[in-house]
């Protein structure tokens, strides 16, 4: 389990037209990485799926892999209801199921949510890990510049998973969302 962890976030980013849905476990470190300004982040466990019945399983494993696992997705979306329908069904098998809690306001830009990660990811100021094997560093190719600004998060449900678990963790940190992303100076506020 991941209780070495200050904090262990869950992101799914649903099926969207033709790409497999995905699920991310990121936890955040007890210490503040003096170079960096800020926890480092690591990617625990990852995968991607076309069935969302096969996405909510893999939830309830990582959930128990990684312990009291924080989930976050668009609860708005038709998907979000098929996972409370299968946790109904848990509770009356008294098997653990998957609470999902919906976007936070600050998210939801492709540009924004790419920005935070790319922040995280750049040599000098590093403090996103991946670890070996990753679907992360490919998928984050797949969206160029003129992508970024002209489509939906959505459309990318791996960055969309990482986005949520990355930018709730940062957008929590009042000083970090503040100072470290520099939200004013981007016009999010």
């Amino acid at each position: 389990m991941s209780f070495h962890y200050r904090r262990v976030i869950g992101g799914i980013g649903w099926p969207r037209n033709g790409r497999p849905g995905a699920v991310v476990v990121v936890g955040e470190d007890h210490i503040e990485d003096k170079n960096a300004g800020r926890r480092p982040l690591y990617v625990l466990d990852e995968a991607e799926r076309h069935d969302i019945m096969d996405l909510y399983e893999i939830c309830v494993t990582l959930q128990q892999e990684h312990g009291d696992v924080k989930w976050f997705a668009d609860c708005a979306h038709s998907f979000g209801s098929i996972f409370e329908k299968q946790n109904r069904k848990n509770n009356l098998r008294r098997r653990r199921g998957v609470r999902l809690n919906g976007v936070p306001e600050a998210y939801g830009e492709l540009d924004m949510v790419t920005s935070i990660i790319l922040q995280r990811v750049q040599n000098e100021t590093k403090s996103l890990y991946f670890g070996n094997v990753t679907i992360f560093p490919a998928r984050l190719v797949e969206i160029g510049l003129e992508d970024a600004q002209a489509r939906a998060l959505e459309d990318f449900p791996a960055m969309a998973a990482l986005g949520l678990a990355v930018s709730n963790l940062d957008l929590s940190e009042p000083r970090v969302a503040r100072e470290v992303l520099n939200v004013d100076a981007m016009g999010w506020t």
